[in-house]
């Protein structure tokens, strides 16, 4: 802290200048002196002087050229006249700018050429507080750098007014105000007291001028400013990466408009401006505080944060100071981000999660001092000894909640978890800090556990207890927490023995929050220098969900499915995440599901192909089960498909990461008995409950006692039909969307023909971009979710007569449908619609799926039934074959190649027909027909 003069004295014993900078200054200052001598200045014109003419220009080589300090920021009226892009010269900006024809703008820069003379010649007879009486439009940083070119002995080479006031209250300086206005005086005066000391008076202008600015940048006073990483409309592209690459800060408004003029410019100037230019008020409000931008403000990154009225939530992914570039500080950028201002990051990639709320918005001016300390705490500052303090005040108590706002969810980089145990009062209470590919049920980590009972704090190398860890602790002489236990006479740890010893503190003298910090740091500093994955792939920028580009890509990959298909199969996982391919064994099912898997997930971690076991007599090889040996172990099945559902739970209730897709495949669903090993699932997708697992009271265990299906996980049964495989109960087909996969002759002919291999890998992530738009459409915003239900309402209302048809007749052979299903044909036919679907191809396909698949039974039973939704099937047929049954099953139930014209025109749901035309042919061959065997 610098205090007064002796301070800055003792402060310059240390300082030194940069190699080389003092020479380059003086040579750049010279070579301006050169090109435009004092004697000269009476002699340019206007052209000569002004901004916007050519780079020889005075104001150009003042701003541009790098003489001495920088003058960058506001717009060219700074100058007092300038040339604009039109080819016309003006003076003023915003509502002050003035068009100066020829003889106006000759009398106008008399007036101003005569300022600057008479400025100068007050400087050189050292009567600078009468500088302040000319009358001229020139502002004040461009009057002092023109008397530090001429003048250099006489002035602090310091544009910042902020900076020279700090100087003058540390110096005592007091026969001035110090305020802005005052600047070029104040300038001069503490340069004169300064010159007056032994210590200055033989110091090179550049190197005093160096020495205050570093003395005295960072205690002037800068502004704080937090300012948004996210592009576009939904805010899905992160553009931090690039900002950081070109040391750039970006705002994603007004994209199309140079505002380089309005830099530093007054509010009301701003928005008057963007409002003749149609932008909104978000946009104006955010540009008006970005153009106020200055050298030496410090920015703030945002990954995300929360508005007002939500939880507190603030991520934090680099910190910068606003700096000047080549004379700009903005600069507008129209092939790339757009309206830009030059920084430099101090720290940066971070990221620190704060649990501050009220900073949604796009930019924020900051004012809240604490919050100011909180944000630009650098990461050597932060210590998490306040956190662990609260952790095990809350541990002795029966309080067991952990929420976002009580915690912090990051530190140094590292995801951290927290337990007080299930159910119950834990045993071991616990905080983990989980690096990438890391997690709590498999993995290594550094840990706090609390031993209560002992009274026993343990800062270990946590190692994972419900799996084998994927990765080791590389070091040696470690010593196990059972080791510690046995050799203190505490006797057996009740949990994660295996775990190593870093440090042990007594909870009833814990040292000092240094040391806890120190500590705590040491171990987080090595866990991050591991190599903890093997690779990582990149952040995904989100686009819309097109499947125009998953049709077309099957098609590269070798795969022949028809865009209908691959339409229904997509329409149907957005109605329920729940569907049932049938179909002979090689006709695509798998290969469907599996390439769709591929190409929309981000990660293999995101999905699971389970070939299901023809001995699965309950639940299993999918859920798992408590271990009768060991009643504090859980078994996880080894083909990950609870792992799987875990995954997705956790996903989908983390606030920080965009929802996605998580999908179990079963393959070959009806080798076993389906309603005993999937009746737990079938329960929870009809009551919405919790699947029950198990009632360990296992602080470690990462398995839920419960657990319900979550919105983002996909099942897809693939079904074969011939003698070896089980039959669906109505029950099951009642829960799903049913597609049934045929092979024609067409599909066999361009199969022969296509001379492209099947190549799976070509799909590999190729829609991850995608993925949050298709859950959006799955899990619309609130927003949207009531304008989409008054649209599936739509639709069944325009299918009502048809569809109370169609009930009325399954009900005669007990196959009639109920709300839940009648919803599901509102909804399957709204996504066939978004999806590209039109026309009676809406209701066909949902009849074809959600009605027939329950109609099974008897020649008896179902022979005039399949005739009359047959009949439903074309127009006026039931008023055409009323009484004619045998009539019409000639004409209509044959292959559609060989229909007549007319009565091919006739026909409204031809898949439907279709299919109902082979359930009846099988009745009639075999006594008995179903739509899986049809």
């Amino acid at each position: 802290m610098i205090n007064n003069l002796k301070d800055l004295f003792k402060a310059s014993e240390k300082f030194s200048m940069p190699d080389g900078k003092t020479e380059l200054k003086e040579k750049g200052r010279l070579e301006f002196v050169s090109k435009f001598p004092l004697a000269s200045i009476q002699n340019l014109d206007v052209d000569d002087y002004c901004l916007g003419t050519s780079e020889k220009s005075f104001s150009y080589w003042l701003e541009f050229k790098g003489v001495l300090f920088g003058i960058g920021g506001g717009n060219a009226s700074k100058f007092g006249i300038y040339k604009s892009k039109d080819g016309n010269y003006y003076e003023g900006f915003g509502l002050k700018k003035k068009l100066l024809h020829s003889d106006i703008l000759n009398e106008r820069f008399l007036e101003l050429k005569k300022a600057i003379i008479q400025g100068l010649d007050l400087v050189r007879i050292n009567q600078i507080e009468k500088i302040s009486t000319i009358q001229t439009p020139i502002w004040n940083m461009v009057l002092l750098k023109i008397f530090c070119v001429y003048f250099p002995e006489k002035f602090l080479t310091i544009g910042d007014p902020e900076v020279i006031i700090e100087c003058a209250k540390s110096i005592g300086l007091s026969n001035v105000e110090l305020k802005n206005e005052n600047s070029i005086l104040i300038n001069y005066l503490c340069r004169k007291k300064l010159n007056e000391t032994k210590e200055f008076s033989v110091w090179h202008y550049e190197k005093v001028g160096t020495f205050i600015w570093e003395t005295f940048k960072d205690s002037a006073k800068r502004d704080y400013y937090l300012i948004g990483s996210k592009y576009g409309e939904n805010a899905d592209k992160d553009i931090f990466p690039e900002m950081l690459l070109k040391s750039v800060i970006a705002i994603g408004f007004a994209s199309k408009i140079d505002l380089t003029e309005l830099y530093n410019e007054n509010h009301s100037v701003i928005k008057e401006f963007l409002e003749s230019k149609k932008e909104e008020s978000n946009s104006i409000n955010a540009i008006k505080y970005f153009l106020s931008l200055r050298p030496g403000d410090l920015v703030a990154v945002k990954g995300d944060g929360s508005p007002k009225g939500k939880e507190g939530y603030l991520s934090i992914v680099g910190i910068a100071e606003v700096i000047e570039k080549n004379g700009k500080v903005y600069e507008y950028d129209p092939s790339g981000l757009g309206q830009i201002i030059n920084v430099k990051f101090l720290n940066a990639p971070i990221f620190n999660e704060l649990s501050l709320g009220g900073y949604g918005r796009t930019i924020h001016k900051l004012s809240n001092n604490e919050h100011i300390k909180i944000i630009f705490k650098s990461s050597n500052e932060m210590g998490y000894s306040k956190e662990l303090n609260k952790f095990l005040t809350q541990a002795k108590t029966e309080n067991l909640g952990t929420t976002r706002n009580n915690y912090l969810q990051k530190y140094l980089g590292l995801e951290i978890k927290i337990s007080f145990g299930q159910g119950g009062s834990a045993k071991i209470p616990w905080i983990s800090f989980l690096g990438l590919g890391q997690t709590t049920s498999n993995g290594i980590y550094p840990v706090y556990l609390y031993f209560k009972a002992e009274n026993l704090l343990v800062l270990a190398y946590g190692v994972s207890v419900t799996n084998v860890p994927n990765k080791k602790w590389e070091l040696k002489n470690l010593k196990t927490i059972s080791e510690y236990f046995a050799e203190n006479n505490l006797g057996t740890p009740f949990n994660y023995g295996n775990s190593f010893i870093f440090k042990t503190y007594n909870t009833n003298q814990l040292p000092s929050s240094t040391e806890i910090d120190n500590d705590l740091n040491e171990i987080l500093n090595y866990y991050n220098s591991l190599d903890l994955i093997e690779h990582l792939k990149p952040t995904v920028n989100q686009i819309r969900f097109d499947i125009k580009s998953f049709q077309s890509i099957t098609k590269e990959a070798g795969l022949i499915f028809s865009d209908q298909l691959i339409q229904r199969f997509i329409a149907s996982l957005c109605t329920k995440p729940f569907v049932i391919c049938s179909g002979l064994s090689g006709s695509g099912k798998t290969k469907l599901a599996q390439a769709f898997v591929q190409w929309i997930c981000e990660s293999e971690k995101q999905y699971r192909i389970i070939p299901v076991g023809a001995d699965w007599t309950n639940r299993e090889p999918l859920l798992g089960y408590p271990n009768a040996l060991n009643k504090e172990e859980y078994v996880s099945p080894e083909n990950g498909v609870l792992d799987l559902m875990i995954r997705a739970k956790e996903n989908i209730e983390n606030i920080e990461e965009p929802t996605k897709p998580h999908f179990l495949i079963l393959d070959e669903m009806n080798l076993s008995h389906v309603e005993r090993y999937f009746a737990d699932f079938l329960s929870t997708m009809e009551s919405g409950d919790k699947i029950p697992l198990h009632k360990i009271e296992n602080d470690s265990l990462m398995v839920p006692p419960s657990i319900k299906l979550p919105r983002n996980l996909f099942i897809v049964g693939t079904v074969n039909i011939d003698e070896t495989t089980y039959m669906f109960s109505p029950k099951v087909l009642d829960r799903a969307n049913t597609i049934e996969f045929r092979l024609t002759e067409t599909d066999l002919e361009d199969y022969i023909k296509s001379d492209l291999k099947l190549d799976m890998d070509l799909l590999e992530n190729q829609g991850a971009n995608m993925s949050e738009s298709f859950m959006q459409m799955v899990i619309p915003k609130k927003e949207e979710e009531d304008e989409k239900l008054k649209e599936e309402k739509a639709f069944l209302k325009s299918s009502e007569a048809d569809l109370k048809l169609f009930f009325s007749e399954l009900k005669k052979s007990g196959a009639e449908f109920g709300y839940r299903t009648a919803s599901e044909i509102g909804r399957l036919m709204y996504m066939l619609k978004e999806l590209g679907e039109s026309g009676h191809n809406l209701l066909d396909i949902a009849i074809m799926q959600k009605l027939l698949p329950k109609l099974h039974g008897s020649r008896s039973k179902l022979n005039t039934t399949l005739t009359t939704l047959a009949k439903f099937c074309v127009k006026d047929a039931v008023k055409d074959f009323d009484g004619k049954d045998e009539e019409f099953r000639k004409k209509y139930f044959i292959p559609f190649d060989k229909l007549q014209k007319d009565s091919l025109d006739k026909i409204k749901y031809k898949i439907s027909l279709e299919k109902i035309s082979r359930m009846h042919k099988n009745a009639i061959e075999n006594g008995f027909t179903s739509y899986a065997e049809a």
